[in-house]
């Protein structure tokens, strides 16, 4: 295989999406505000987002070893990237890289505090601590049913504020109210993308939310998260943290009721779950792209 392409898979680079999404969603708030400062400024915090995100893949593989090297069915949204298990690059290559994505993603954070703040001090260094700790030691925070909060909180307040703030230099209970169906939505990808390692990860000793519940009642919480996302977009307009056009995201309900139905009847059928998989992640996409629209069309229209 061609290294370039070796490594956007050891990267998993397709999900990067879910740390771009929630700074295009913050930046948009501050938009909509009509604080938006700069574009360099925005794309310096989506680089080190997107860093920090290809970092924590890296180190989710590294030591994540134990589990992924007994699952018998990996696809293309779980099981890791494998590139570990068949041999195409050494395990020390993906600590070397994780290295240096933090490092990237280091040096932008402090030229963005430099430009911003000393609050988006704390957010870099809340996030960071959480990002290694997710799969790594001493903590291992997603064998202990955490890793979905912990994702929550990266890739939905603290990466929507932090990006909020790089450009308004404040915080805003707006920008607070859009980051929480972008971060269920992240969690909710982590949580319906564990469903089929449920056997590797309990053998694992990997005790996130589908183990500790079972797969049978982790269905029906997965119906639960989706009705959360939709409430908490409904709570934000209805605060008018984000215009009314952001109303538009009811427009993927079908899909959110394609891929319930879905995790519902198939749960325990690695196969026939792969489309409420795939849904998920189209959800997130979906919805932080209108809801970000929302905003910037809201700054002409709907303020």
């Amino acid at each position: 295989m061609n290294k370039f392409l070796l490594w956007i898979r050891a990267l998993r680079a397709p999900f990067f999406q879910a740390a771009a999404i929630p700074v295009i969603v913050g930046t948009s708030i501050a938009f909509y505000q009509g604080k938006f400062s700069s574009l360099f400024l925005f794309v310096l915090a989506l680089i080190a987002n997107v860093s920090l995100n290809a970092a924590v893949n890296l180190i989710n593989d590294y030591f994540d070893r134990p589990s992924d090297n007994i699952n018998p069915q990996p696809t293309p949204f779980s099981g890791g990237s494998q590139v570990i298990q068949q041999g195409l690059l050494p395990a020390k290559a993906f600590l070397k890289g994780a290295i240096i994505a933090y490092l990237i993603s280091l040096v932008i954070g402090i030229y963005l505090i430099y430009r911003s703040g000393p609050v988006l001090l704390y957010i870099i260094l809340i996030g960071f601590i959480l990002n290694y700790s997710y799969t790594a030691p001493p903590l291992f925070l997603d064998y202990y049913g955490l890793g979905e909060l912990i994702v929550f909180l990266c890739l939905g307040p603290l990466s929507v504020l932090g990006a909020y703030y790089v450009q308004a230099r404040i915080l805003s209970w707006e920008a607070f109210l859009a980051s929480l169906p972008v971060g269920l939505l992240v969690g909710g990808i982590l949580y319906i993308n564990e469903f089929p390692d449920y056997l590797p990860d309990k053998t694992a000793g990997k005790n996130h939310l589908i183990v500790l519940l079972g797969q049978e009642k982790a269905s029906r919480g997965y119906i639960i998260l989706l009705v959360l996302i939709y409430s908490t977009i409904l709570l934000a307009t209805g605060l008018k943290a984000v215009p009314y056009l952001a109303l538009l995201t009811l427009l993927t309900v079908p899909i959110a009721i394609k891929a319930g139905k879905t995790a519902l009847k198939y749960y325990a059928d690695v196969q026939r779950l792969i489309p409420a998989m795939a849904g998920t992640i189209q959800l997130h996409l979906f919805i932080g792209l209108l809801l970000s629209l929302a905003c910037i069309a809201g700054r002409y229209f709907s303020k």
